[in-house]
């Protein structure tokens, strides 16, 4: 946008009438509010773009959720006209509410007025995201190659309903990328409100919004003041010596565990040092134990370990599915995906290019004709080990593991693009239940079928933006030197009531001395990430995600009238 469009753009929201804040008081419906939070709610009602930032049990949630009473009971926003929005909802106040994962929708929902329920969900599914089948050629062979990814059918050609407000909640889980398509779907100036926590881990692939907002000069409230309720949880208070850079002595970590009304914490230390093959089995088979007690639900629950390799979540997937399955008496299905090997069963939980949800149905792909897998079988795990006895094993010999040249030399005479479907194909078409967008999609491809996880365990980054009531955090000594203390703070503040982290007492003390982003100010962390940026620049490194669209939003009655 020409810099005289959006000063004309900027000067014309500063035109248009506010609505006067009604918070001179300090205590409402039982709840006393600082100074902070009034001056947030305030900028709210008035119609500003905000920034709203502080750490866990500062009040964002509850300031957010007066602000938002406040201005529909101002009666100034005018009802919402879906016009043809898939789930957005006409009638509704003019307001939509969205986050980058469902967890953080769910609680959204809990804390807002219940006729805004419709119009909370996950970007995604605010821009109708939709899968689109594309082709490539691959440089080398010159094949075709086919794949899929998501985008969304809203645009600048199909733009959004108009909303008066948007608010993103967990701010620092939206990446720069993600919010500029959200830009060009938008055709008009609506009102940003970004809530969220600088002190935990930016997004896996380049920088959020969060932080393009602050370094943008966006209107900002950082909530510093905790309040008595959230200091009494233990998960709060092991939150914020973390991200303080307070030691919890070794000596005093063996067996810790606190317990009140507002939550629970237990730091569970390893005896010994143990290889990572054995530290895996030795943790599953507590995690396990600790299901059959009713103390964890691994389809409501979550186990979250730093890495994904070696004491890490396939490994940790594995042994907990397989515990399912047996349990379940259910079969468990090898499937080949172009040269891996992978493992599921109907129902398992999994994560779908970072998205959350659970497999519905497994069937044979009529269109493979490779290396045939296994049966599916009651008596195969995760890890491709099949208990079957000796004997039924020799009922099957012959009819498994080798490719079935007839069907695939019919297939090749018949269709010319044979020998590229064969390579693209997996072996069996997987249904599954895509919680994120609220769809039900079909897997058939390799491309698709790789990216699909089992979801009973999930890095610490994968994590950033949920939050459930248990948590039980594992990692390994051989994980120490890539501890710090954002991934700490991020682990320990997923859980809502109970925390279980297992762990060497040395490995977590050395994980709150380092910290990845310098800084104990707001001030502090803008010029550390200020600095990294020119670096970046200084050294010509290619960041496509760093051009920020949509200033006009996050600056709107916040320009300085000349």
């Amino acid at each position: 946008m020409e810099n005289a469009k959006l000063q004309a753009l900027l000067n014309r929201v500063k035109t248009q009438g506010q609505v006067q804040a009604q918070t001179n008081r300090s205590e409402q419906d039982g709840y006393e509010y600082n100074p902070q939070q009034q001056l947030g709610i305030q900028k709210i009602v008035n119609g500003e773009s905000v920034l709203i930032m502080g750490p866990a049990g500062s009040g964002k949630t509850t300031l957010v959720k007066l602000a938002v009473n406040e201005v529909i009971k101002a009666n100034k926003l005018e009802p919402l006209k879906a016009d043809g929005h898939k789930t957005l909802q006409s009638g509704s106040p003019n307001i939509a509410c969205i986050s980058f994962t469902n967890k953080a929708i769910q609680n959204i929902k809990r804390m807002l007025p219940a006729d805004l329920a419709e119009n909370c969900m996950t970007i995604h599914k605010l821009l109708e995201f939709i899968p689109d089948f594309y082709e490539t050629i691959d440089p080398n062979s010159g094949d075709i190659k086919k794949s899929m990814k998501f985008v969304p059918s809203r645009n600048q050609y199909k733009p959004l309903p108009k909303l008066a407000i948007i608010l993103i909640d967990e701010g620092t889980t939206v990446q720069v990328d993600l919010w500029n398509q959200l830009v060009e779907a938008i055709a008009y100036i609506p009102q940003i409100i970004i809530v969220g926590d600088i002190h935990q881990l930016p997004p896996v692939f380049g920088k959020s919004i969060f932080v393009a907002a602050l370094q943008l000069g966006i209107a900002t409230v950082e909530l510093t003041h905790i309040y008595r309720q959230a200091k009494n949880s233990p998960i709060i208070n092991l939150a914020h010596r973390i991200k303080d850079g307070k030691q919890l002595a070794a000596k005093d970590l063996p067996d810790f565990a606190v317990t009140s009304e507002q939550g629970a914490v237990k730091i569970t230390p390893w005896k010994k040092q143990l290889d990572e093959r054995v530290a895996v089995i030795t943790v599953c088979d507590f995690i396990i134990k600790k299901i059959e007690a009713g103390e964890h639900d691994p389809f409501n629950d979550i186990i979250l370990t730093p890495f994904n390799k070696s004491f890490g979540t396939l490994a940790i997937n594995a042994e907990i599915a397989t515990y399912l399955a047996k349990k379940a008496e259910a079969p468990v299905t090898e499937v080949f995906s172009g040269i891996q090997k992978k493992y599921f069963r109907e129902g398992d939980k999994i994560i779908y290019r970072g998205m959350e949800g659970q497999i519905t149905k497994i069937s044979r792909n009529g269109n493979y004709y490779g290396k045939l897998p296994r049966r599916p079988s009651a008596t195969l795990d995760y890890n491709g080990l099949d208990r079957v006895p000796c004997s039924e094993k020799a009922a099957y010999a012959g009819m498994e593991g080798e490719e079935d040249i007839d069907r695939m030399l019919e297939h090749l005479a018949s269709h010319t693009e044979g020998a590229e479907k064969i390579s693209r194909e997996a072996s069996h078409t997987i249904e599954i239940y895509n919680a994120t967008l609220d769809i039900h999609q079909t897997l058939s491809s390799s491309g698709d079928i790789n990216v699909l996880d089992l979801g009973y365990a999930i890095t610490v980054h994968k994590s950033i933006g949920s939050e459930w009531d248990r948590v039980l955090f594992v990692t390994h000594h051989t994980q120490s030197n890539m501890w710090y203390r954002e991934l700490l703070y991020t682990a320990v503040t997923r859980a809502a009531k109970e925390l279980h982290i297992i762990c060497e007492p040395s490995t977590f003390v050395k994980g709150i001395n380092s910290q990845r982003i310098p800084g104990d100010t707001l001030q502090d962390k803008i010029e550390a990430f200020n600095k990294l940026a020119n670096m970046e620049k200084a050294q010509n490194v290619s960041n496509p995600q760093t051009d920020v669209l949509g200033t006009e939003f996050l600056l709107r009655g916040n320009i300085n009238e000349n």
